[in-house]
């Protein structure tokens, strides 16, 4: 099992969904706040794996937070984001998560979601 610290939670985020269909007539994307909360986000690897001649989703970031149930829903039926202001550099920044998060320990004390940087609107 992992062990995680409260005190790296430095930054705070807000984590969004995009409900099926959140696109409305004028092609504007609606997102609903999930959770605001504080997070580690962590680099990833740098490469895009490729398999069968084709770029693959390649995991840029991961974003660890402590659990709450509002986070623990599939993501089947939505498409969600984490958008954050980098402390540093006062940039705003979306990541896409990319498939469920993962219950770390299986205790329900953390959640790490993988997430994909480089699109404007998170999906």
């Amino acid at each position: 099992m992992e062990f995680y610290d409260p005190g790296q939670l430095r930054q705070p985020v807000t984590i969004e969904a995009q409900p099926s269909g959140g696109v409305d007539s004028f092609t504007t994307m609606t997102w609903s706040l999930v959770v605001t909360s504080w997070a580690s986000i962590k680099p990833a690897r740098s490469s895009e794996p490729v398999a069968a001649d084709r770029m693959q989703q390649a995991v840029t970031h991961t974003v660890l937070v402590r659990w709450l149930p509002a986070l623990a829903v599939p993501l089947e039926t939505a498409q969600w984001r984490v958008r954050y202001t980098d402390n540093r550099t006062g940039n705003t920044h979306v990541l896409a998560i990319v498939g469920p998060g993962r219950d770390v320990g299986g205790k329900g004390q953390w959640i790490v979601f993988d997430c994909m940087e480089g699109l404007t609107n998170g999906n």
